[in-house]
């Protein structure tokens, strides 16, 4: 039985986010690596999914689930923190404008993995 094209376009890009994550930009950080693991997980499970501060702090960094996000500026710090690795991970050529005070990542083309290219926009 073969593979639909979106559950192969699926697996490229967690193989992708795997290499990124192994990479010396994320391996010696811990948070940024689940952070980027989990913004990730959370996009190729709904492309649609809206990502909100409170629920990044909740389920990556183990705050309360109604943490006080103007108090605890963790994720903002994080997130800003992960696009900069994520500029210096990519090529110039690559690296997309992006509003950043979005709590999302997008994989779009080109890339390589295994043959195929994407783009991976830290958004």
């Amino acid at each position: 039985m073969s593979q639909g094209p979106q559950v192969r376009v699926s697996e490229d890009r967690r193989l992708l986010v795997e290499r990124l994550a192994a990479s010396t930009y994320f391996n010696k950080s811990a948070r940024l690596r689940d952070l980027l693991v989990y913004l990730t997980e959370r996009v190729l499970e709904d492309e649609a999914v809206e990502i909100h501060e409170q629920e990044v702090g909740h389920r990556v960094f183990g705050r309360a689930r109604d943490y006080d996000t103007a108090a605890d500026n963790i994720v903002r710090v994080h997130a800003s923190m992960l696009r900069k690795r994520l500029d210096q991970y990519l090529s110039p050529k690559a690296r997309p404008s992006r509003p950043s005070s979005k709590f999302r990542v997008a994989i779009m083309r080109p890339y390589s993995v295994s043959g195929q290219r994407m783009w991976l926009k830290p958004w």
